[in-house]
């Protein structure tokens, strides 16, 4: 089995970090950029936002470098991303990539949920095991959330426009 999930800003980071120390193969896309998006016109139907079109960029470049398990969250609350899963499914499978599309259940089942997809994932590992690794990952990313707000504190500015 080769995960992956939709490569969004630095949550992918916290991600691998968790799988590889489960001993489960995690596919790292490269970051979303103009071959992402291209693939995601191409493959969208017409009068979908760019977000839709990105993530499925980035699932197709996934599936392109032998992810064969995608994780998507779905939820209420975030935005249209969370009903796109079985849209994203259906246009993978008529690529004729031989996929499996996992969600995460971000507002229902909230962290046990996620916890039960990582077990499920690591080949049913001990809970012990699940829930050290998701703590690392989870400071890994609360981290990351630091850096990125001091980055955007300090980052230089102009001071006149032009």
């Amino acid at each position: 089995m080769r995960v992956a999930i939709p490569h969004m800003g630095n949550i992918y980071i916290p991600f691998e970090t968790m799988f590889r120390q489960l001993n489960v193969d995690f596919v790292i896309q490269p970051p979303c950029n103009q071959r992402t998006m291209n693939l995601g016109v191409k493959y969208s139907p017409e009068g979908l936002c760019v977000p839709y079109k990105l993530t499925l960029g980035s699932l197709i470049e996934a599936a392109e470098m032998g992810a064969d398990t995608l994780l998507m969250p779905i939820g209420y609350g975030i935005c249209r991303l969370g009903y796109y899963s079985r849209m994203h499914d259906l246009v993978l499978h008529e690529l004729g990539f031989n996929i499996k599309m996992l969600t995460m259940r971000v507002s229902d089942q909230k962290l046990v949920g996620i916890l039960k997809l990582i077990k499920h994932l690591a080949n049913d590992a001990p809970w012990t095991k699940i829930i050290s690794v998701f703590r690392f990952g989870l400071a890994k990313l609360n981290t990351l959330d630091k850096l990125e707000k001091q980055v955007h504190k300090i980052r230089p500015l102009e001071q006149f426009s032009g």
